[in-house]
């Protein structure tokens, strides 16, 4: 059974995987990612100052999502930190830090799509619905376990060699996959990530978050003028995120052109 965890996160690897993306069924995952936005999305996104994760004291009404999460990710640590967004397997890492960083990431992300175009603006508001247990199942940001033996990107997909595989900063679980809505963080790249000098890497956490929107590497169908709509993204809303010397044609001005000329496919 094909595995379908995707690990969506480098021009490397959307290079390395043409055997893969020749064999995955894109059209599943548009035809099950969601489609509707939320009501009232347009003054939510109008000002997000309301949009901050920090860890919670869980209650007996969580009980319910608790075990649940923990059917799906086989865990007992789960941290809520509000918004219908739990951590999994974070302790052994900064959550105050993470939370800190999503909510960065959500911050930024989404203002930015929300001032491009109505098309952008629909993706938008359509994030939003994961952040709302009305619409949404739990949203989890999983953190793999330091000292264990999981390691991101230490995997191989159908139809490669299996001496080959990739080295992952970060993968989501999309919409058909029993993890979904969720995105596990590599051990060696986490800490970098969410460190507090370091703004830029803000951006792995929406970039993750779009593919639960079905918005995957490898599939051109998404993007007419032939670039990858997910970086394309990032280009525009994080430009300093992007490295210069494998995306010379990504930057602020460009990326932001094209999405503005961009039409949702989903």
């Amino acid at each position: 059974m094909i595995k379908l965890i995707l690990f969506l996160s480098s021009f490397t690897i959307m290079m390395a995987t043409q055997n893969f993306a020749q064999d995955f069924d894109f059209s599943k995952v548009k035809s099950c990612s969601p489609k509707k936005k939320i009501p009232h999305s347009k003054k939510l996104l109008k000002d997000l100052t309301w949009l901050n994760f920090e860890p919670t004291q869980i209650t007996s009404a969580d009980i319910f999502t608790i075990q649940n999460i923990n059917e799906k990710h086989k865990t007992t640590d789960i941290t809520f930190i509000g918004h219908n967004t739990y951590l999994a397997n974070c302790a052994g890492y900064n959550r105050e830090a993470i939370s800190k960083k999503l909510s960065l990431s959500l911050r930024q992300g989404l203002s930015c799509l929300s001032h491009l175009n109505r098309h952008r603006r629909k993706d938008a508001a359509i994030l939003l619905s994961f952040l709302d247990s009305r619409y949404s199942s739990p949203l989890v940001i999983r953190c793999e376990l330091n000292g264990a033996n999981e390691y991101m990107g230490r995997d191989t997909y159908p139809g490669w060699d299996n001496e080959k595989t990739i080295n992952g900063i970060a993968s989501a679980f999309v919409c058909t996959n029993n993890l979904y809505p969720s995105a596990i963080f590599s051990k060696w790249k986490l800490n970098k990530i969410i460190s507090a000098e370091n703004t830029d890497e803000a951006s792995t956490f929406f970039h993750e978050l779009l593919h639960l929107l079905g918005y995957l590497h490898m599939d051109k169908d998404f993007d007419s003028w032939g670039y990858d709509f997910v970086y394309q993204v990032i280009g525009c809303c994080f430009p300093n995120s992007i490295n210069r010397e494998l995306n010379p044609v990504m930057d602020l001005e460009h990326s932001c052109n094209r999405l503005k000329k961009m039409r949702r496919r989903i």
